[in-house]
């Protein structure tokens, strides 16, 4: 498990180098939200795995279910986007 989360901590850093330009001088710290977002991922699809399919009341086993995942995942770093840009 400990080259798999260091390897995935090499690849996650650098996509974050790539984002830092943007939200660098901002309020938004992207790479927080990033964790957040991870994090959810991760605890979404354990309890999906060990409790079922269902997790507020979205079907994640499904295309339909992760599609809406998905698009929140979308939204949300949408919004950090929007709340870095200068004003």
């Amino acid at each position: 498990m400990k080259s798999i989360h260091n390897a995935r901590e090499s690849m996650g850093q650098k996509l974050l180098e790539t984002t830092d330009a943007h939200f660098n001088g901002s309020k938004v710290n992207f790479r927080a939200i990033g964790a957040l977002l991870v994090g959810g991922i991760y605890y979404t699809i354990l309890h999906t795995i060990h409790n079922g399919g269902k997790f507020s009341d979205l079907d994640v086993t499904s295309n339909e279910g992760q599609e809406q995942i998905l698009n929140a995942i979308e939204q949300i770093v949408g919004w950090a986007y929007e709340a870095a840009k200068p004003e």
